[in-house]
């Protein structure tokens, strides 16, 4: 746990999580800034699971949030602003879900890759370079500004058009 926490000016990560065995990550009230590489990146070579909350992520040389391995995330109420890329899942069974997010200025909003998904819901997609690179689930009470290089596949129909229960 890491938790109440300012993190800036590191040679590389942030925050790493590369356990072997899996484990549980928790990041909340943090302020993670100005690292060469990735705000926190985890990638365990078994399931992580992962609670990322009302984390300030800024001007970080990789991603703000970047997840592989299988990893399992979960991003409430958090910014990512300025960074290569905002939020990055990679890989087969990694996911990410975000809520309450904004995802603002930075190279590439959201990055999926091959085998990974991710699920966005109240948030605020703006001003990055390309908001979307691979395919983003969207509930329907998100806001995208600005270039989708990639596909935004919305949640829910007729019956429930956000898709949220």
């Amino acid at each position: 746990m890491i938790e109440n926490t300012n993190i800036d000016g590191m040679t590389a990560r942030g925050i790493s999580d590369e356990r072997v065995n899996g484990g549980k990550l928790v990041v909340s009230n943090a302020s993670i800034r100005h690292n060469v590489g990735s705000a926190i990146h985890i990638a365990g070579g078994a399931t992580i699971n992962a609670t990322i909350s009302n984390v300030r992520l800024h001007n970080n040389g990789g991603a703000g949030v970047s997840a592989n391995g299988g990893s399992k995330v979960m991003v409430n109420d958090s910014v990512t602003s300025g960074s290569t890329t905002g939020l990055d899942v990679q890989g087969a069974g990694s996911e990410m879900t975000v809520d309450g997010a904004t995802i603002s200025q930075n190279g590439t909003g959201m990055n999926v890759g091959a085998g990974a998904t991710m699920r966005l819901s109240n948030s605020n997609v703006s001003f990055n370079t390309t908001a979307v690179a691979g395919t983003v689930n969207s509930f329907s009470n998100n806001r995208f500004v600005g270039t989708v290089g990639g596909t935004v596949t919305p949640i829910g129909g007729a019956s429930n058009p956000t898709g949220q229960q």
